[in-house]
């Protein structure tokens, strides 16, 4: 995840198919990118009912704070091993 980039949707979705040792990483990678295609989904669909644009800046905070969200309500004794996964996003994200 920290050094994984890529703007190519074919190299997105290749490294979030891929089995990781890292449960965690492997939970937040293909995490963030269904928050973040669900967030542009939204936002294409505000803008072609007539809403204004969203900035960016504000379509990067939704999108940490479903993050977040999602983390939180991971609550249910089966999923303890996410517990580390706030700690691993915050560390992620600047």
């Amino acid at each position: 995840m920290e050094n994984h980039f890529s703007t190519t949707w074919s190299d997105i979705v290749i490294y979030a198919s891929q089995k990781q040792s890292d449960g965690v990483k492997l939970f937040l990678t293909r995490y963030v990118l269904q928050a973040t295609i669900y967030s542009i989904w939204r936002e294409r669909n505000a803008r072609k009912h007539g809403d204004t644009k969203t900035p960016s800046e504000v379509l990067f905070r939704n999108i940490d704070r479903l993050v977040k969200n999602k983390i939180m309500s991971l609550t249910s004794p089966h999923v303890q091993r996410f517990a580390t996964a706030y700690q691993v996003w915050i560390g992620a994200v600047p």
